[in-house]
């Protein structure tokens, strides 16, 4: 594996706040850390874990003193736009009590106040709302009052993401996305009727309007994203491992979650990255790949090597990527080869 994605998988052990008693930082690892963060601005959205971890750990002093400025500054602008966000959220509540449409907050501001606490946050671009698709005409009405609509474009069959972005009237820096599907729901298959009755209420927000999806569902929402991403090495390793840590995960509910959605595969891959590289305690008791075989050494190479290749989104080489990934990754190939039927007939039409 190439050194820079060791490097940055050392990070994202140091950034997961819940560590094995196996973890034991030196300062030799400290300065690795810090090299890493210096040298990939991309990681910024850590910094928050990362300096509230040092602090906790009685280790930033271990970091060069520019860099716990450096470190302290980013924390203190990505808790203040946290702070933003939840107020934005928060001006949506009677808006939603009015109409009686529920919403699921996902991804950065789904985890923040749960998985991670308001002075360490996971920074965030956007915040990611699923709509049901019955109440998408009412709550873009209702939301038109907070924010204007925004140019997007998501047509394209292997984008999937079924979204709509806004950007808030009072700060041109707040950006909305609202999604009535998960993800491509020619791929995956989510039965939406049971995801919303197994939601439950954001402990951040005092709304039922205002939920999260139960931990089984968010765990196979985390694959889905690594796949239409290609990449497992990915900040939601570490939301997996905290997902996993808070120790709520049912085994036999994830197995037939993640079976259901068709990211079984995924979900063995990802289990084995994070227990090796994260020491993520899954013990779920779901099944491992055959290392032996020699489709599981190519599914290895692929995610080791090709997965890495860098490729602007969009671009001929980025849909390359999806594709196979879909192939070695997603369950069912007939749900990829009716992707690429449709792929071909919008792109020959």
């Amino acid at each position: 594996m190439r050194e820079d994605v060791i490097n940055t998988l050392e990070v994202f052990r140091y950034a997961c706040i819940h560590q094995s008693q196996n973890v034991i930082w030196d300062r030799e690892a400290v300065k690795r850390i810090e090299q890493t963060l210096l040298s990939h601005p991309k990681l910024e959205r850590l910094h928050a874990l990362i300096y509230q971890n040092a602090s906790a750990r009685k280790q930033l002093d271990w970091f060069n003193l520019s860099t716990q400025g450096l470190l302290k500054k980013t924390t203190y602008a990505t808790i203040a736009d946290i702070a933003a966000k939840r107020l934005f959220i928060g001006k949506l509540i009677p808006l939603l009590a009015a109409s009686e449409i529920p919403i699921i907050l996902l991804k950065g501001m789904a985890f923040n106040d749960d998985l991670y606490p308001a002075f360490g946050p996971r920074g965030t671009s956007d915040i990611d709302i699923l709509v049901k698709p019955e109440d998408i005409e009412k709550f873009d009405i209702l939301l038109a009052e907070l924010a204007r609509p925004a140019a997007a474009d998501n047509g394209h069959p292997f984008d999937g993401l079924y979204e709509k972005s806004w950007i808030a009237k009072e700060s041109a820096n707040q950006f909305i996305d609202v999604h009535t599907h998960l993800t491509n729901p020619i791929l995956f298959k989510i039965d939406s009727n049971a995801l919303w009755a197994t939601s439950y209420k954001h402990p951040a927000y005092l709304s039922e309007n205002i939920r999260l999806m139960n931990d089984e569902n968010t765990c196979a929402y985390l694959l889905t994203h690594m796949i239409n991403d290609t990449n497992f090495y990915h900040y939601n390793l570490i939301d997996m491992h905290e997902l996993v840590a808070k120790g709520k995960l049912q085994n036999l509910t994830i197995e037939k979650i993640v079976s259901e959605w068709g990211v079984s595969k995924a979900f063995s891959y990802v289990q084995q990255i994070g227990e090796k590289h994260l020491l993520t305690d899954f013990n779920l008791g779901a099944e491992s790949s055959n290392h032996k075989t020699l489709f599981a050494s190519l599914n290895w190479f692929f995610i080791q090597h090709v997965m890495l290749i860098s490729a602007s989104d969009k671009s001929v080489l980025q849909r390359i990527k999806q594709l196979v990934t879909y192939f070695l990754f997603v369950d069912n190939t007939k749900n990829v080869l009716q992707l690429v039927k449709k792929y071909l007939s919008i792109r020959f039409s």
